[in-house]
Formats: C-alpha cells, sequence, structure tokens
C-alpha cells in the first residue's frame, strides 16, 4: 500500500494542478486508503483497489496524458469507488450533513418566517443559521467516527 500511495503522490507532484487535476490524486489516496482498510473482508474492494493501481500506473506511464475515453472510465471507476464505500461501508462525503441540513434548515426557515413573522426573509436567515449549526455538529460527529471519506 506504501508503495502505491508514495507513487501516487510521485504523479501528483509531477503532473503539477493543471495537468493532474483529473485525476484527482488527494482524494484517490484517501479512498484508496479507506479501500485498504476494509479489503480484509470485502472482495469488490479488493478489486476495486487493483483496477485503481491499474489506472493510475498507465496514467504514470502516459505522463497523465490519456485519451478522452481513458478519462471517463476513470472518473466511472472514481464514481462507483464512492458509492460502494458510501452505500457498502456507510461512510459519507466531506460536509455531507452540512449541506443537508442547510436544505432542511431553508425549509424550516421559510416556514417559521411565513407563520410567525408573516414574511419568509426574516425566517429564512433563521432557517439556514439552524441548519448550518446542526449540520456542522453532525459533520463534526461523523469526522470522530471516521466515517467522512
Amino acid at each position: 500500500m506504501i508503495e502505491q500511495d508514495k507513487r501516487m503522490k510521485e504523479l501528483q507532484d509531477s503532473l503539477g494542478s493543471t495537468n493532474g487535476r483529473w485525476l484527482q490524486l488527494s482524494d484517490m489516496r484517501r479512498i484508496r486508503a479507506r479501500l485498504v482498510t476494509t479489503s480484509s473482508e470485502c472482495s469488490v474492494c479488493r478489486e476495486l483497489i487493483e483496477e485503481l493501481d491499474e489506472r493510475v500506473d498507465h496514467a504514470a506511464d502516459q505522463n497523465g496524458n490519456v485519451t478522452r475515453q481513458e478519462r471517463q472510465a476513470y472518473t466511472r471507476m472514481v464514481s462507483r469507488m464512492k458509492h460502494h464505500l458510501q452505500k457498502q461501508h456507510g461512510l459519507i462525503s466531506d460536509g455531507y450533513y452540512g449541506s443537508l441540513y442547510m436544505a432542511l434548515g431553508v425549509s424550516v426557515g421559510l416556514l417559521i418566517g411565513g407563520m410567525l413573522f408573516e414574511s419568509i426573509v426574516f425566517g429564512l436567515p433563521i432557517g439556514i443559521g439552524i441548519g448550518l449549526a446542526l449540520g456542522a455538529g453532525m459533520d463534526k460527529r461523523a469526522q470522530r467516527q471516521g466515517k467522512v471519506l
């Protein structure tokens, strides 16, 4: 694992931010580490690790200059990896609860503003504030529990 992580870091440094942005290597290093921790009991994780390693090795051999179809395949693989970790292993993306609770807070704020203040303008910031506070707390708790990708 350390060898592949080191190779991904070297590739990230050599490609720079412009050419290597599509590889999302900083995210991939974190996701790969999560896959490795769950691979002992999950065969899908082992398969995803192998596929990721092959694609990163290929991109490194090509210096990041790959075809459009290869980029699309890589992007689909990244989506499959995230989806698998979220659905099968209960992980969430960073800021998940913040965005979820902010949306709920807007809805509640509009209701509160319409009912209590007879103007949705006053309820909207209240709802957003409550939603962000709850979401930030939930995100922090998920981070402490190690459930964030």
